[in-house]
């Protein structure tokens, strides 16, 4: 799926860095070390992103006047959460 998403937008980035190194015999190694790289970096930010999910949704859980409490609380936890959710 990061592919699939990431790809377009990144293809750019690829061919520019692509053409920089056009004269090296190590070119294609290279230009998959900058793929990699790229596709790592969001892994990673996904990573943090779905760990901050799970947390939310822990302290979400051990929290019980957010059952019994008016919908604002649960509106603004679930702003929140799908704010940190997007970033994966």
């Amino acid at each position: 799926m990061t592919v699939a998403m990431m790809l377009p937008t990144s293809l750019p980035l690829v061919s520019v860095f692509a053409e920089a190194v056009g004269g090296r015999r190590d070119r294609a190694l290279l230009v998959a070390v900058v793929v990699a790289g790229y596709l790592a970096v969001w892994a990673g930010v996904g990573v943090v992103a779905y760990g901050l999910a799970l947390a939310l949704r822990t302290v979400a859980a051990a929290t019980p006047w957010i059952d019994t409490s008016p919908s604002w609380p649960r509106y603004t936890l679930l702003r929140y959460a799908s704010r940190i959710r997007s970033f994966e």
